[in-house]
């Protein structure tokens, strides 16, 4: 949060940023929204809810920080919930990313937030035929062997086969 609270106020662009989540409050994120009346926190809300404000957008972000150690560590899993309504998402590079996502992000060029500020604009600034070609190829990537229910089944399969390779005795 530390890192997108930074990098609003350099973002030129006229566009609202709502936030969303109930994880709670950060000072950085009140004295900003105090300060810049684009920005707005809604929360928790329902699921269709948060379709809804997904439908709206123009685009995401995820900021999150590369060096944080749950960055280095683990998957962003909200890419895949953006990803899946064909709209840009800015965002910094993790090392829990694997290559490919770099076609499907507005990647920025560093962790600073004028980085991720340029980055959230050129997310902004794509134009319909770069947002097409963009949401095709997100198409192309989210086949149903990686859609969350997909992976999901695959895991659990996964933990059954290999609770059952356990012999009865050392369990």
């Amino acid at each position: 949060m530390s890192l997108l609270v930074a990098a609003i106020p350099l973002v030129t662009a006229d566009v609202a940023f709502t936030i969303t989540g109930d994880r709670g409050r950060h000072a950085g994120l009140d004295l900003l929204m105090s300060r810049d009346p684009r920005v707005e926190t809604v929360g928790w809300v329902p699921p269709e809810t948060i379709d809804e404000i997904c439908r709206f957008a123009t685009a995401f972000v995820n900021p999150r920080p590369p060096a944080h150690g749950l960055s280095l560590a683990s998957f962003p899993s909200k890419l895949m919930t953006y990803l899946a309504y064909g709209k840009p998402v800015a965002s910094t590079w993790t090392p829990g990313l694997a290559d490919v996502y770099k076609d499907l992000l507005v990647v920025a060029d560093g962790d600073t937030p004028r980085a991720l500020a340029t980055a959230i604009e050129r997310a902004l600034s794509m134009d319909a035929h770069s947002r097409q070609i963009l949401r095709n190829k997100i198409r192309a990537f989210l086949v149903p062997g990686r859609l969350w229910a997909t992976q999901g089944l695959r895991f659990a399969e996964f933990l059954d086969r290999r609770i059952n390779a356990v012999e009865p005795a050392a369990r």
